[in-house]
């Protein structure tokens, strides 16, 4: 095999491969970097995390108590509101502050992933495939910009891979070592606890491990003392992190994902970065288009290219792992993330991109693995060889594919949604405007809530307390004025179908003909790129009899 191979199997010296793992760092945070200041918003979801990290931040009450409450695992903002400590900002900006903090959490994190997963890699099939699996995961634009999001992908998708990553260094050494094999899975459970901390979907790490151990245990890998300590240890290692939660709120998980059935999308008139399924569709036919929504959002996080060629990676590497352990814990948290993928589109009735990232970070490591073993194969086809014989060819197919990401790592991040951070401001102006009498008459009707929060901090008022939740309205009797915040695209309001109570109180108020609307504008107001939805404010005062 020559030595430019992609696929070398014998590790190189630790200096060099200390230089390319310098050199990923170095690219990882660039792009990272590139993206956050790009940023026109953050996330919807973000500003959920940002009021979490400031109630752990500055509550005063019980930090306890607040976190039983939440649906949100507590361990991606308890780490936005260390952040935020280092993060500038100013006073009247706190909110600013909390989401670029997010943002910069979630980006350290993404910074990092590069580690556990050219770990993994060089696992695999040598220090080339981990350093080029490794960039694939880096310039990926769905997982490089939901990596630089006030999103909990960073931290997540870092615990997982190390969790992987000390599986397998715990299997590659399972049948030749007595303690050091238990100890890597011991830590392969921390990292699975720690991964449980942020999302529930941790859970699947340890029922992997176990189904993994039981495999060895089945084919004889390693004698049952020792695949009966490993498994102790992995327990030992995720309760230490993941039992004090479990026991603070009396079950696995707070979030109803899995249970509420047919949530339906907001209906936005931009472009959805998710696939649903009509709530009409049912039994074996729900099931295929379960599917059918899965491989599309793994096609598209995937870049396409990456995702096809992690495909093509993990069968001509069926001879591989059928075998080897070394490669059991990924493939088998591949196939179980998957399924349970499947199963949340089935109750639920939609997947996003940002739910197949832990499924594409695995094909991107095939990938890299698969190029070489691929090219091999064409050795069978005769017209091919004149083409596949190059023994660059794995190296210009990886640079193709990273090449292919780069338009997609310059767009800014949530562009076409900017409007709704400029209707803020103006939510803000018009409120300063305001005498405290009719402050306390104001109801903002804005579902997607990020107008609001945009508002930032009115001392003295019901946005005093904006960081800390979404301000109350006031009691009906109270209420003279109203602003709907509505999303619009070539003139078209959005249309009346409801993804909650208060988007149907909104479009119902606005088609009611007692209320005058006036429009206090659009934004943004400058041109808008293609896809991007402006952001309508309305105004409406009740005329008292």
């Amino acid at each position: 095999m020559p030595a430019t191979s992609l696929n070398r199997g014998e590790p190189l010296p630790p200096i060099l491969d200390r230089w390319r793992l310098l050199l990923l760092v170095v690219i990882s945070i660039f792009v990272h970097a590139s993206i956050i200041k790009n940023s026109a918003m953050t996330a919807r979801d973000s500003i959920g995390f940002a009021r979490d990290a400031w109630n752990y931040k500055k509550q005063e009450s019980s930090r306890l108590a607040y976190m039983k409450q939440r649906s949100q695992h507590p361990g991606y903002p308890v780490m936005v509101a260390a952040v935020s400590i280092f993060v500038p900002g100013y006073p009247e900006q706190q909110h600013l502050q909390l989401l670029r903090s997010a943002q910069v959490t979630s980006a350290i994190f993404g910074v990092l992933l590069v580690f556990p997963v050219f770990w993994i890699g060089r696992a695999w099939a040598g220090s080339n495939v981990g350093f080029v699996a490794a960039l694939f995961v880096t310039v990926l634009p769905v997982v490089a910009r939901d990596t630089s999001d006030g999103l909990s992908d960073g931290p997540y998708l870092f615990f997982v891979c190390n969790s992987l990553a000390c599986g397998v260094k715990s299997l590659r050494s399972i049948a030749s070592t007595r303690y050091a094999s238990a100890i890597w899975f011991g830590l392969s459970g921390v990292g699975a606890g720690l991964a449980y901390l942020i999302r529930p979907e941790g859970l699947v790490l340890p029922l992997v491990s176990a189904l993994v151990l039981l495999v060895c245990l089945i084919r004889r890998v390693s004698t049952p003392v020792r695949l009966a300590r490993n498994f102790v240890l992995m327990l030992i290692g995720f309760f230490v992190c993941a039992g004090p939660y479990m026991i603070l709120i009396g079950k696995l998980t707070n979030k109803n994902a899995m249970v509420d059935q047919d949530v339906t999308f907001a209906p936005h008139v931009g472009p959805l970065l998710a696939e649903s399924i009509s709530p009409s569709q049912s039994g074996i036919s729900r099931v295929g288009l379960s599917l059918i929504a899965l491989s599309k959002e793994v096609l598209k996080t995937g870049h396409y290219g990456v995702a096809i060629f992690g495909l093509i990676g993990l069968m001509v590497l069926t001879p591989q792992w059928r075998r080897d352990p070394k490669y059991w814990i990924p493939l088998s948290f591949l196939l179980a993330h998957t399924c349970l993928l499947v199963a949340l589109a089935y109750r639920s009735g939609y997947i996003s991109e940002r739910h197949t990232i832990p499924v594409v970070t695995i094909l991107a490591i095939a990938a890299a693995a698969g190029l070489k073993p691929w090219q091999q194969l064409w050795f069978r086809v005769p017209f091919a060889q004149a083409i596949i014989r190059w023994k660059h060819w794995p190296a210009a197919t990886a640079l193709a594919l990273v090449a292919s990401c780069l338009v997609g790592l310059a767009k800014p991040l949530h562009e076409n949604r900017q409007g709704h951070s400029e209707a803020g401001i103006a939510l803000r102006e018009e409120l300063l405007k305001m005498t405290p009498a009719q402050l306390d008459s104001v109801v903002i009707l804005d579902h997607y809530e990020w107008a609001q929060f945009y508002i930032g901090v009115l001392p003295g008022t019901r946005w005093a307390q904006n960081l800390h939740r979404v301000p109350l309205d006031p009691p009906t009797q109270n209420q003279r004025i109203r602003f709907i915040v509505l999303e619009e695209k070539e003139g078209e309001i959005e249309a009346p179908k409801f993804d909650s109570p208060r988007h149907q109180e909104a479009v119902a108020l606005f088609q009611n003909p007692q209320f005058r609307w006036q429009k206090v504008g659009t934004y943004p107001q400058s041109q808008i790129s293609d896809g991007s939805v402006r952001v309508s404010l309305y105004r409406a005062d009740t005329v008292e009899p």
